[in-house]
């Protein structure tokens, strides 16, 4: 989760040879090391009319091609294929955010997008479409 980078070094990591990914990670742990289920992050947005919205983000990313897996942490729901993380949904207690990490034709990872659904009038589309396209430019299943 790039984002939090400033531009600068973004726009920097990009020019490295070899190339070089830039990751934040935030660790969550529960009490008994396990990560959380679908079902729990759902549940950790508190808003109950988010809760049908989050659902059907998660099978418009699931529904994007075969091969998609999702995987759960402490702190998001996660998809990735062969291996490379495409997007991911963060609970909150009163929204969710929905980010896309933007991988080129190259298959390397470039960038990366989000959007907050806080009343489930956003308009998200821009970043499923970016998950859809780094889904494109890792291939199809073999």
């Amino acid at each position: 989760m790039a984002e939090r980078f400033s531009d600068d070094l973004r726009s920097l990591s990009i020019l490295v040879n070899p190339d070089v990914e830039l990751y934040e990670y935030t660790v969550i742990r529960s009490p008994d090391n396990q990560p959380a289920t679908i079902e729990e992050l759902r549940e950790y947005v508190t808003k109950e009319s988010l809760r049908p919205i989050f659902d059907k983000v998660t099978a418009q990313i699931r529904s994007l091609g075969v091969g998609i897996e999702e995987y759960t942490t402490n702190s998001y729901l996660g998809f990735r294929y062969k291996g490379r993380q495409l997007g991911w949904l963060t609970p909150n207690r009163a929204s969710f955010d929905i980010y896309a990490n933007i991988i080129d034709e190259k298959s390397r990872l470039v960038d990366t997008s989000g959007a907050r659904i806080e009343s489930g009038n956003e308009d998200y589309s821009e970043v499923l479409e970016k998950i859809r396209n780094s889904y494109a430019n890792l291939g199809k299943p073999s």
